[in-house]
């Protein structure tokens, strides 16, 4: 009987290539163990939600491979290292549903079949989750920025062109940018 062929993503979080190689290596060992054949590594250091403003590289090549035929499980260390756009995730689901590919959660210690119904229902509803979290933290974002900015603070971690930075002499604290 051949190895069940697995398919390990990896998506970088926070600008930390260390996350990547993180989950790369906890899914690797978690592939071993099942005694999987690792068949690819994807991995991208953009952002998955629907505010990113680079694409993607490894997510289509991901998908293209599922599509083919070429995996029967693709591997991450939790859902919304896939994705946190509900249209996308679903999709995602979708594609795995009608090509009978298995999505192994390594944080959850659970392989899920999506063609279950129950299997389906918690990976959609952690989609559900995902997108709500990206939200949340955009809409925090924007308050914090309004917010810095209406106190007259300084508000990108860099000065813009053509200002510089005042820092107090003893906390060398942020104190103005002109």
């Amino acid at each position: 009987a051949s190895k069940t062929r697995a398919g390990i993503y990896a998506r970088q979080s926070h600008g930390s290539k260390k996350s990547i190689d993180e989950q790369t290596l906890e899914c690797t060992r978690d592939v071993d163990v099942l005694g999987w054949e690792l068949i690819g590594a994807y991995e991208d250091t953009v952002s998955a939600s629907r505010y990113a403003r680079k694409a993607r590289d490894d997510w289509p090549r991901l998908l293209g491979d599922v599509e083919d035929g070429r995996l029967d499980v693709v591997v991450i260390w939790e859902s919304s290292r896939g994705d946190r756009t509900l249209e996308s995730w679903a999709a995602f689901l979708e594609l795995c549903r009608t090509r009978g590919v298995l999505i192994r959660v390594t944080d959850d210690g659970e392989t899920y079949d999506v063609r279950k119904p129950k299997h389906w229902k918690q990976l959609a509803t952690d989609g559900v989750s995902n997108a709500y979290y990206s939200e949340e933290t955009r809409q925090r974002n924007l308050r914090t920025a309004r917010l810095t900015a209406e106190a007259g603070r300084p508000g990108p971690s860099y000065a813009p062109y053509g200002y510089r930075r005042v820092y107090d002499p003893q906390t060398r604290e942020l104190v103005a940018q002109e």
